[in-house]
């Protein structure tokens, strides 16, 4: 299959947005988070309370647990 070479004049079609949010504890990182269509917040910290816009959590005991499902 021969490979497709995207002219820098044709626009990609961006599907998921993929980001990294580093801050200290307290200033929304999570909250942000929340905002997007459907979130799944994997809460290691048991933090997911704090957050003004809580939608669905899984909460992390040990990273045992995810290790199993993967």
């Amino acid at each position: 299959m021969a490979l497709k070479i995207v002219k820098a004049s044709q626009p990609i079609e961006v599907k998921n947005l993929i980001t990294c949010l580093y801050a200290p504890p307290g200033l929304g990182k999570t909250s942000m988070a929340f905002t997007a269509d459907s979130p799944v917040l994997l809460d290691f910290d048991n933090g997911a309370y704090r957050s003004q816009f809580r939608k669905d959590t899984v909460q992390i005991a040990s990273w045992s647990e995810i290790e199993r499902r993967c």
